[in-house]
């Protein structure tokens, strides 16, 4: 079912409503109080978007980690109140750096093998884990450590037309401001450079095709 966009919103503003509708639903279901400490493995397009839907339901304490010092950064104009090195050797060592406890909710914005562990490992007793990233390969995790901490893991899987439609009207009355996801605007002279630079980790985050602009 298709959905319209105000007369107000930019066709880029409209393609940006996919991505926060991601991170809507994921901070949704995470049903967080806001003096509970945040942790958001990935700074990509959806682990940003849970970091501004944190902010915008006033979550006072929003930790983020990316192996990318450049994505990094960015998640501060996000919300992020710091950021951790995913490359460092103990994660948990700067989380508690930042924080007095470890965080009750984490999301997992990375979906490869291990990083539901790396959750469990730096979440707190009863924390609740939100796994928004998508991994497609089988993984292997310690269920022992989840039962000890007596830890609720939730699935969030993208998002819902009502989901949609929240973000539009947000954006809608300029509530959020995604723009920033746009880290370059390209034609489709440079796009397939631009599209096979994007397979390797790097500190793009929203590509624009701007299909007019031919160089």
């Amino acid at each position: 079912e298709a959905l319209r966009l105000p007369d107000n919103m930019s066709f880029e503003e409209g393609a940006l409503v996919e991505p926060m509708a991601v991170g809507f639903n994921a901070v949704r279901r995470a049903d967080i109080k806001t003096k509970e400490p945040v942790f958001i493995m990935g700074a990509g397009p959806v682990g940003l978007s849970v970091a501004l839907w944190c902010r915008f339901f006033g979550v006072e304490h929003i930790l983020i980690s990316d192996l990318s010092n450049e994505r990094g950064a960015a998640a501060v104009n996000f919300g992020a109140t710091a950021v951790v090195d995913a490359g460092y050797e103990d994660v948990s060592e700067q989380i508690l750096d930042h924080l007095s406890e470890p965080p009750g909710v984490v999301f997992d914005c990375v979906g490869l093998p291990g990083t539901l562990q790396e959750a469990i490992d730096q979440a707190a007793p009863y924390a609740r884990i939100i796994v928004v990233g998508l991994c497609m390969q089988p993984d292997h995790y310690f269920p022992a450590k989840a039962l000890l901490k007596e830890l609720d893991v939730r699935f969030s899987y993208v998002y819902s037309k009502e989901d949609f439609e929240s973000v539009i009207r947000h954006i809608g009355e300029k509530r959020i401001d995604p723009s920033q996801l746009i880290s370059s605007r390209v034609g489709l002279f440079d796009f397939p450079t631009v599209f096979e630079r994007l397979k390797k980790p790097g500190p793009d985050l929203k590509v624009m095709l701007k299909p007019f602009e031919i160089a």
